[in-house]
Formats: C-alpha cells, structure tokens, sequence
C-alpha cells in the first residue's frame, strides 16, 4: 500500500507521536517537507519524493482557485504513481478522486489499518481518541470509534 500524506496528516501525527504510517510505504512531497520540516524530522519512516517525480497540468492548476500548489502536486503524484492520498482536507480528496486516485481521511485510515490487522482494535481506538482531542470534526472521529466498536 502505497500513502503519500499532506501536511496536516504530518501535523496530526506528530500530535499523536505515533509511528501508525510505519510499514506501510508512506511518502510526501519536498513542499510538504518545507512546510512541516520539524515535524518531519520525527518522522523518519516517510520518504521525500524528489520534485522531478511531480509533473503538473498547468491547465488544471489555472482552474483551480481552492487548492494550493503543494495540495495540486500531491493529488497530481497519487493520480500518477497510483498512491492513495491521506488528507482531511474534502476540496483535495474530492480532486484527487476527480483525477482517479483514491483519497482517504486519517480516521478512515486508522479504520482501515485495523481491518487489515495492521493496528489491534485497542490500538485503534486509542488513536482515534487521541485524534478526537486535536481534530476539528470530531463528530467524523466518533464515528469511526461506533464502526470500530460494532465490528
């Protein structure tokens, strides 16, 4: 499974001071590292693609007036290198599946490292409580806490 992460799942992470992405080939890009370099630093398991890997349709980039540069690299990255974008931000999953790659927010996931058995049902758990404490849509994690629960 190949993730590439924004800068406000770097955030999230390093809040959380979870090693969840380990294993599971996570990458982002050199703007992102720019922006969350501190928090990168700790997180030594995420690989900084090179920007020669990132080719952006300047056309779409004109049309675009909700989403950022870095945010249009990396929904243009997963598009290209079949990566699933993890973001909670709605505009740049809502372009990035536009673009046919998949898109997911981190409380799904956490979701979906628990089904694959890659996080024990405590484990998963405890992050998305943790992540409640810092998240804006807390409702969405509770949610997930609900699924995670009933299963």
């Amino acid at each position: 499974m190949k993730l590439l992460i924004n800068c406000t799942v770097v955030v999230y992470l390093g809040k959380l001071r979870s090693s969840l992405l380990k294993g599971t080939n996570a990458a982002t890009t050199e703007a992102v590292r720019r922006e969350a370099e501190f928090l990168l630093n700790s997180l030594d398991y995420v690989e900084v693609l090179s920007e020669v890997e990132i080719l952006k349709p300047e056309k779409v980039l004109e049309n675009d007036k909700y989403l950022s540069e870095t945010d249009l690299e990396l929904a243009f990255l997963a598009a290209r290198q079949n990566y699933i974008l993890v973001t909670d931000d709605k505009k740049l999953r809502a372009k990035t599946t536009s673009l046919g790659a998949k898109a997911i927010d981190l409380q799904h996931l956490i979701e979906f490292l628990h089904y694959r058995e890659k996080l024990s049902k405590n484990e998963a758990i405890k992050l998305l409580y943790q992540l409640e404490k810092e998240y804006n849509r807390k409702k969405d994690v509770r949610k997930a806490i609900e699924r995670i629960n009933k299963r």
